[in-house]
């Protein structure tokens, strides 16, 4: 088994997604200790972004345990894709903020204060996202998909669509749902 990657490296400037063939994650937890097989990686999974994260040396060593073919991204192209995704994540945000009319009267440096404040939250078809009598302390603005507003017994009392928001009065009165 070769080392693709060497725990401790400083040399850490590269991506790696494994395309076929398994690889084992060794980890020594210590200079004198032995190494440790923590987990192996197959077609799919991926190596390497915490050194291109945080310029720090390589947490684990990386060894091929046959046949592996992987791709391979530099640090100046990973950091190019991160920073692009991380400028659209902010469009998108802002985009949002700007679609709910109460906070169209906000100065610029508030709505930059709110957008850094918003993070996304994925619901699955079926999930509750609030109840009624429960303490509000969030408010959500639909990026995609759809939302059904129900009573206590099911029945559904309006649809919601990308765009839409609530939860809003139960911040503004500081009440429950």
């Amino acid at each position: 088994g070769q080392d693709i990657i060497t725990q401790g490296d400083i040399t850490a400037d590269k991506f790696f997604v494994i395309e076929k063939g398994e690889c084992d994650v060794y980890i020594k937890k210590g200079e004198d200790a032995d190494e440790e097989k923590v987990q192996t990686l197959k077609g799919g999974d991926s190596f390497g972004e915490l050194a291109l994260l945080y310029n720090c040396p390589r947490n684990a060593t990386i060894r091929a345990n046959g046949p592996v073919a992987c791709w391979v991204m530099e640090q100046k192209f990973y950091a190019a894709l991160t920073r692009v995704a991380a400028e659209k994540a902010l469009e998108k945000k802002a985009q949002l903020v700007d679609s709910v009319p109460s906070f169209t009267t906000l100065q610029e440096a508030h709505k930059a204060v709110l957008i850094d404040a918003l993070e996304q939250v994925e619901f699955f078809a079926g999930n509750f996202i609030m109840k009624k009598g429960e303490v509000g302390d969030r408010f959500y603005i639909i990026q995609e998909g759809e939302v059904s507003v129900q009573d206590e017994k099911g029945t559904e009392l309006s649809r919601l669509a990308a765009g839409a928001f609530f939860g809003e009065r139960a911040l503004i009165n500081d009440d429950v749902r």
